[in-house]
């Protein structure tokens, strides 16, 4: 990830949702250990984040998520920084060169167990979420344990053990991914190799194996998880839809899925899909995310319900102020209502506090056509000399 101090300060300016029993400095100064991390992750460093694991215990969480070769597991042991970076930037899509940053936007301690949520930016108005499980050790220093990277779908842990698996995936430990019965011997070696061509990000060659493996094999939930995320990263948009509508099968209610499903629901054009997606979303981190509001807004907008979408990006502006996206949320919902006195109060905080200039051609330019009525009303054309 590339520098971006001004946004790592603005992290730390706009850190809510601390819930706690513990002293308030004890809180204070844990919470500003996690900043720490954010900031430096944002900085490109991971010194912070490595000091904050402790080598031992998480190697055993993932050692012991699967079935992994003894001469696997003693490799990552031995290059365990290094392969702990490696996994941390591949949890991120393809960034083009655009730099991610992360801000920590809800942070809770209870004696001596918390936990995190962590929003990472991407491009396109997506956003990445790491929920990271903490504790303090004897000493009271911040320790994180495990963390659920909800743009992945998966516990960063049982990530790593799989990865190891496929650096050397045996028998034994294909055996013990697969639910289907009974299991062939057929089944173990297609797996296997599906397993490396995972690994060696050999995707026409994964879906060769793919095709060739019986139906049962195929539907298997743990093939089923791979055949999305290979697809997804492949941008086969037909083996994508087709493998996500599989998944939903096995989890139909699992919450750590919910915004990955959302990217399916948004490429078919399941809008209302897509807003009920993101509404179990946030509902399982349990807190008002400016940015997830901001994405309701939108999507409440292209079904036509103008009154929700005002509510969920006043409610994004309300719960996170400085996050500009709440505010062009809001905007957009107020010029589709035709809301134009309360628009130009909207278009005041962009230029004010985002430092946007915004006139009637900038709005005429917008691929947002709700701007052209804005931007031809009389309640605009007022606004617009007053600033000048």
């Amino acid at each position: 990830m590339k520098s971006s101090r001004i946004a790592a300060l603005v992290s730390m300016l706009l850190l809510i949702g601390t819930v706690s029993l513990l002293p308030a400095d004890q809180v204070d100064d844990t919470r500003a250990a996690m900043n720490k991390i954010v900031y430096d992750l944002n900085d490109n460093s991971y010194k912070s984040f490595h000091a904050a694991i402790s080598q031992k215990d998480m190697t055993g969480r993932i050692l012991g998520s699967h079935n992994i070769s003894p001469e696997v597991a003693a490799s990552f042991t031995r290059s365990f920084d290094a392969t702990m970076e490696s996994w941390f930037g591949a949890s991120f899509p393809d960034m083009g060169g655009a730099e991610i940053v992360g801000m920590l936007v809800n942070f809770e301690l209870d004696g001596n167990k918390g936990k995190a949520l962590v929003r990472f930016r991407l491009p396109h108005y997506r956003y990445s979420y790491h929920l990271y499980e903490l504790q303090l050790d004897r000493r009271g220093r911040l320790i994180i344990v495990d963390w659920l990277d909800y743009f992945q779908a998966y516990r960063f842990s049982e990530f790593g053990g799989l990865s190891l698996v496929s650096a050397m995936p045996t028998a034994m430990a294909v055996r013990s991914l697969l639910s289907i019965s009974p299991i062939t011997t057929n089944d173990i070696f297609q797996t296997r190799e599906l397993l490396k061509a995972f690994r060696d990000s050999a995707h026409e060659r994964f879906f060769s194996i793919l095709d060739d493996m019986n139906e049962p094999l195929q539907r298997d939930p743990f093939i089923v998880d791979l055949r999305v995320r290979v697809a997804g990263v492949a941008r086969e948009l037909d083996r994508y839809q087709e493998s996500v509508l599989e998944l939903m099968k096995h989890y139909p209610d699992n919450d750590l899925y919910a915004l990955s499903y959302v990217d399916y629901y948004m490429w078919s054009n399941q809008y209302a899909r897509a807003l009920s997606s993101l509404q179990r979303f946030q509902k399982s981190i349990g807190i008002d995310d400016g940015a997830t509001l901001s994405r309701m807004s939108a999507l409440a907008l292209a079904l036509g319900d103008v009154e929700n979408s005002a509510a969920f990006a006043a409610r994004a502006t309300t719960y996170e102020p400085a996050l500009e996206l709440g505010w062009w949320s809001l905007l957009r919902a107020q010029s589709s209502a035709e809301d134009f006195a309360d628009a130009t109060e909207t278009l005041a905080h962009l230029e004010d506090h985002f430092g946007r200039t915004l006139d009637a051609a900038k709005l005429r330019k917008d691929r947002f056509r709700g701007f052209l009525k804005l931007a031809a009303s009389q309640e605009f054309k007022d606004w617009r000399v007053s600033r000048e």
